[in-house]
C-alpha cells in the first residue's frame, strides 16, 4: 500500500491526546491511534524506505520500530 497521507482524523486524535495525555485515555482510544496514526506512519516509513534503498541503502528504516 502506498502512503496517501494522514487523514484529518489523525490530527484530531493527536490534538485530543495532547489534552488527555494519560494512559487510561490512550487505552480507550488505542484503536483510533492504530488506524489513524500508526497504520499511516508505517506506510510512510515503508515508502521512504523503498525510496532510500535506491540512493542510500544504509539509511533504510524498519516500520516495526
Amino acid at each position: 500500500m502506498r502512503f496517501a497521507g494522514f487523514r484529518p482524523a489523525a490530527l484530531k486524535y493527536l490534538r485530543a491526546l495532547a489534552k488527555h495525555n494519560e494512559r487510561a485515555w490512550f487505552e480507550v482510544h488505542r484503536p483510533e491511534y492504530e488506524q489513524e496514526v500508526l497504520g499511516p506512519m508505517r506506510e510512510f516509513v515503508d515508502e521512504i524506505d523503498d525510496r532510500l534503498a535506491r540512493v542510500a541503502p544504509e539509511n533504510c528504516g524498519d516500520a516495526r520500530r
